[in-house]
């Protein structure tokens, strides 16, 4: 009975998708707006993490680079632009937003590298 509890839990994808309000029938204007708000204005990835984090992630960069947007979104823990870009990409996925009409251009600007 767990694991088929466990199974139907929201993934971290879908729970964002629900504190934005955003729905697979809102229009991409409206999708693009409310994914924004959602990481941007409400801050939902968080203030950065108190104190130094365990490695691989003492670095903010690798907050980035070594996590899969589902686990920037259930850990709710930043890093730089890159974390709301994956997050942000995967949300308007899930939405239904075809992949070929979403993609990220990185840069990197980091005094850490």
């Amino acid at each position: 009975l767990w694991a088929s509890a466990a199974a139907a839990a929201p993934s971290s994808i879908e729970q964002s998708l629900a504190s934005a309000g955003l729905g697979p029938l809102d229009p991409l204007d409206a999708k693009v707006e409310k994914a924004l708000r959602l990481l941007n204005e409400t801050d939902y990835l968080g203030p950065d993490p108190a104190g130094p984090l365990p490695a691989p992630f003492d670095q903010k960069y690798h907050l980035d680079s070594l996590r899969t947007p589902e686990e920037i979104l259930s850990q709710k823990s930043g890093g730089y632009c890159a974390s709301r870009a994956l997050a942000f990409a995967a949300m308007l996925t899930r939405a239904g937003v075809p992949e070929t009409d979403l993609r990220i251009v990185a840069a990197v600007n980091d005094a850490d590298l």
